[in-house]
């Protein structure tokens, strides 16, 4: 499916970078299952994936006239139900006026639903190489194939076959880093038009606070560089104060929290 262009121009604010994030949400999610444009939301949806919630999930919710969210909430049960699946994340539309999205926000919260909140980072400014460690080698994440899966199992035991299909997208560049012919960290640029993201960003547990997190993050903007794209962001959680140090030493800047909605 051939990606839109997205403008640029009109780029310039906070509200205006949420809502490139929440596309770039979208194309990441697309790629992992069956996309239904319903009246309140786009509805991805893979029963194969049943336990992904990017690959089954509500993006960019919203009320409409004549529908409630707890009615919102039974018709989404009900479709999963006849898909044989079951959602398991949702996010709201940026777009709406709190009117349309609050009310959902509190039925999500009332049926059990967990919050989650996200950092969301720009890229601002430039910045300076970093030295490359001699036992470090950089390499696509598509050259090896086992190195990765062995590193996403440890990310997160069963996830691995999720994180590998990213790597079939085209529009995903993953970058893998090794030592000592093991896999240490991780880090992917979803393209959105002349927009990137930064994904799977990750240093394998025994190898953090040795500057390889820096590394990747450095050789990832290389990447939207040479791809020419004029916006960058990345998503970091809002507890994490290391991984948003290292961004804004890099030349990120905060403008924003992202919320979405988890079944616990």
């Amino acid at each position: 499916m051939p990606l839109p262009v997205l403008p640029n121009a009109s780029a310039s604010s906070p509200a205006d970078f949420i809502r490139l994030y929440h596309q770039s949400q979208l194309e990441w999610c697309r790629h992992l299952g069956e996309e239904t444009e319903l009246d309140f939301g786009r509805w991805i949806c893979s029963p194969a994936l049943g336990e992904s919630e990017d690959a089954n999930c509500l993006l960019d919710a919203f009320l409409t006239p004549g529908i409630s969210a707890t009615q919102l909430l039974s018709e989404m049960d009900d479709r999963c139900r006849r898909a044989g699946t079951t959602w398991r994340r949702c996010s709201l539309n940026p777009s709406m006026p709190a009117g349309q999205t609050a009310p959902l926000a509190a039925a999500l919260l009332n049926a059990g639903w967990k919050p989650s909140s996200q950092e969301l980072l720009y890229k601002k400014k430039g910045d300076s190489p970093l030295f490359q460690p001699s036992d470090l080698t950089i390499i696509p994440s598509r050259a090896s194939y086992r190195h990765y899966r062995q590193l996403m199992d440890e990310r997160e035991p069963g996830a691995a076959e999720i994180a590998l299909m990213h790597l079939d997208d085209p529009h995903v560049d993953s970058l893998l880093a090794l030592r000592g012919g093991q896999p240490v960290g991780c880090i992917s640029v979803l393209s959105t038009g002349e927009f990137g993201t930064l994904r799977e960003w990750y240093v394998a547990a025994h190898h953090r606070r040795t500057g390889i997190g820096r590394l990747l993050l450095n050789r990832a903007l290389d990447i939207c560089a040479r791809g020419l794209l004029r916006h960058v962001m990345i998503a970091v959680p809002s507890s994490s104060d290391f991984s948003g140090k290292i961004c804004m030493a890099r030349g990120f800047a905060s403008i924003a929290n992202v919320l979405s909605f988890s079944r616990s």
